[in-house]
């Protein structure tokens, strides 16, 4: 809620410098000007003169969206949330209207226990705004909290297509796909979250990294003396062929067959050993050439981290909170290395947009979505 405040926040105002001495001011330098000062007083806790300034400001100058936006944050943060969602509901129909304002006005309605009358909102704002990447998370939480799961996901990878570089949609979407029988999508979602994290310390990421751990544990089946298997997918081997050169689903004939080789010669599964998985796994995506095949732009990103040296402390970063123990006892070993990395990664993120990204639609065959088995309850998702 804190980030979201501060996006719809981020307006500037007149710049009094810009005013000539004794200039003569016009109506709507004048509400700029008052703006400014509601702003500075509300930043200072004076609420109700913050109200009453941006009211003059209303009458000032009526075709502005920005000043009555401005009222009903400061009703917000006087609690009065009535007048603020009945500001914000007469704003929503003018075509100035902005992203930020339904964001806005859909937390308001789900902070008064109004969840329905929140999803409405923002299935407004997607329909006003389809390439808001923001606006799909705000729908797409909103459904899984009301266990709308299919819908959810959809709503998450649509933001996904609309803005890559947005982290919280690839959070969602991880979360869903984790819960479900295709555990492939989750895992590479959930890890270009991390990567896009830049708050390494949030309970999001925290939250996520023990979840791909628990996953991939539950997904590398390693009994000594018996057979190794894997299940990131229960799609059927061979199904999905749509031109003349057959193709496994990606799902199986690339990321389990991989996964399923790379863990061969283990007896155990914990933080050492996925890391020595993870790293035959993305060396025979490229010795294979399979890269041309099915171009992944997350296993590019680990490629470029692995001829930079840091693949091992990488794969450790990706999952410690999956093992605090053994967490622990490998950053007193290697912090100065973690130090490295850490400088690295932040000089080196990811890069995303819409001509360079990953969706689980972006390769010539998708499961249907009743063919996804989801939990029927999602717990321990952050806010």
């Amino acid at each position: 809620m804190k980030k979201l405040l501060v996006f719809f926040m981020s307006i500037a105002c007149f710049d009094l410098s810009q005013l000539a001495i004794g200039q003569t001011l016009t109506p709507t330098q004048l509400a700029v000007i008052k703006c400014d000062s509601a702003t500075k007083l509300a930043d200072k806790g004076n609420i109700d003169q913050s109200i009453r300034l941006l009211k003059e400001a209303v009458q000032l100058d009526p075709s502005s969206v920005r000043y009555p936006s401005e009222l009903a944050y400061s009703y917000y943060l006087r609690k009065d949330f009535p007048a603020a969602i009945s500001l914000l509901d007469q704003l929503a129909s003018r075509s100035d209207a902005d992203e930020k304002l339904f964001v806005f006005l859909g937390s308001l309605y789900t902070q008064r226990s109004e969840p329905q009358k929140a999803l409405e909102t923002y299935r407004i704002g997607v329909q006003r705004f389809p390439q808001s990447a923001v606006l799909y998370a705000s729908l797409a939480s909103g459904l899984m909290k009301s266990r709308s799961y299919y819908s959810a996901l959809e709503n998450a990878e649509n933001g996904i297509q609309a803005d890559p570089s947005y982290a919280d949609n690839y959070y969602l979407a991880s979360q869903i796909y984790c819960h479900s029988t295709e555990k492939v999508w989750g895992m590479l979602y959930g890890e270009i979250y991390l990567c896009l994290d830049q708050m390494r310390d949030s309970a999001k990421s925290h939250q996520l990294s023990q979840l791909l751990y628990a996953t991939f544990q539950g997904a590398v089946h390693i009994n000594e003396g018996e057979n190794i298997f894997v299940n990131f997918s229960d799609i059927a081997i061979g199904n999905g062929a749509e031109n003349d050169v057959a193709k496994l689903p990606f799902q199986v004939g690339v990321y389990e067959n991989l996964m399923l080789n790379a863990a061969q010669d283990e007896s155990v599964l914990d933080l050492y050993t996925i890391n020595l998985i993870r790293t035959r796994f993305l060396k025979s995506y490229f010795e294979k050439e399979i890269n041309a095949r099915y171009p992944n732009v997350l296993l590019e990103y680990q490629a470029e981290i692995a001829n930079a040296g840091f693949l091992d402390v990488y794969n450790t970063w990706l999952f410690q909170a999956g093992s605090a123990r053994e967490y622990a006892e490998w950053l007193a070993k290697n912090g100065s290395q973690y130090a490295v990395f850490q400088a690295w990664l932040k000089a080196n993120p990811i890069t995303l947009n819409r001509s360079h990204f990953f969706n689980s639609s972006q390769y010539s065959w998708k499961e249907k979505p009743q063919s996804i088995k989801i939990e029927r309850k999602i717990t321990g998702l952050q806010d």
